[in-house]
């Protein structure tokens, strides 16, 4: 995943970490994880309409179901489907004139308005039918963006040279109101800044985590409130990589991988019986289901789609996870069974583009 490509401060300090609840993870790696696990019996499998009108998607960059459309994005277009995979429209200005963008680092969505910011500091919103409603330059680099609850835009920082990490933004005016949550530079300067999407919500609570943190905080009053530590079997990275000197982001990932540093997490849902989680480790990308009642973990570096008699590696997994009704896995089925694809899906033994399953 994209999620994966690069590093990021770690955004606490250990007078913090103690306030949080740490669970202790396991190693008890397995060959698949059944996607029942992760979105219940419930699950439903749908393609996405296929037709000729609708644009080339290319490499899948995130996914949102929300006010019962299912958006993606690529790093060029948002593209909408309907809950059953019909294809709606498509959100494409790429380019360098007014009201355009070179590309998408990262986007939300409400009430039919996609908010987006680009890697050259430039946020905008559009409406689904391609207009520009408004733009702003930006003068720091964006990492990721969500919605709070009162409409405004909460956007983190991705670079170290700035004095804050969190910045919020007027939704209808683009300018920013206000940040919090300094910046501690004596960490790692270099900072992951493409496909992070590091908020998830459960109800009114929005968690924040990071790729390179092992601590799921709770955004609150203005301020980071560490929630749980997420402790890899003992794996975990010490405090020293954090404060170390490198020279480079290379430098930086050999030295993870040398030493054998299980990293979380790009990817953070909890639910009423489980939290699941992915993260990365000297060896692979991996999926982890935590049990909370019986405090019990499994992991696994691909996903069991029984129903499709079929496993897909978890890097090429794409998840929506946001605590409402909708969780979903998205996939490019090219490897699905032909009978499969007629009997169970409903299409042409030559389907190979994405399939989403979900509840």
């Amino acid at each position: 995943m994209a999620a994966l490509a690069g590093i990021l401060l770690l955004a606490s300090c250990s007078q913090q970490r103690k306030e949080a609840q740490t669970i202790n993870i396991e190693e008890n790696h397995a060959e698949g994880i059944d996607v029942e696990m992760l979105l219940g019996q419930g699950v439903k499998y749908i393609t996405l309409d296929t037709a000729s009108n609708v644009p080339l998607i290319g490499r899948i960059q995130k996914a949102i179901i929300q006010d019962s459309c299912i958006y993606i994005s690529d790093y060029k277009s948002v593209h909408s489907f309907n809950l059953n995979g019909k294809y709606l429209t498509s959100l494409s200005k790429s380019g360098r004139g007014s009201g355009e963008y070179m590309s998408i680092a990262d986007f939300c969505v409400q009430d039919g308005t996609v908010y987006l910011y680009n890697n050259h500091k430039k946020l905008m919103t559009y409406n689904m039918q391609g207009e520009c409603l408004n733009s702003a330059e930006l003068d720091f680099y964006p990492a990721s963006i969500t919605i709070l609850p009162e409409g405004n835009l909460l956007l983190t920082s991705a670079y170290q040279s700035d004095a804050d990490k969190f910045h919020i933004f007027s939704a209808k005016t683009l300018q920013r109101e206000r940040t919090f949550f300094p910046i501690d530079k004596a960490q790692i300067p270099w900072r992951h800044f493409m496909g992070q999407h590091n908020f998830y919500r459960i109800e009114e609570e929005l968690l924040f985590h990071e790729p390179m943190n092992d601590t799921i905080y709770t955004v609150q009053h203005n301020t980071l409130v560490p929630k749980y530590i997420l402790n890899l079997y003992g794996e975990n990275a010490p405090a020293k990589f954090y404060s170390k000197e490198y020279h480079d982001v290379m430098e930086i990932m050999m030295e993870a991988v040398s030493n054998g540093y299980a990293m979380g997490t790009p990817e953070f849902a909890e639910f009423p019986d489980a939290i699941v989680f992915t993260y990365k480790d000297a060896e692979k990308y991996r999926l982890c289901v935590y049990r909370k009642q019986y405090k019990t973990a499994l992991q696994s570096d691909t996903i069991r789609f029984k129903a499709l008699q079929y496993r897909e590696s978890l890097e090429n997994c794409i998840f929506s996870f946001n605590g409402t009704q909708h969780q979903a896995i998205i996939f490019h089925g090219a490897q699905i069974p032909e009978k499969t694809k007629t009997e169970v899906l409903g299409v042409d033994a030559d389907y190979d583009d994405i399939v989403i399953c979900f509840r």
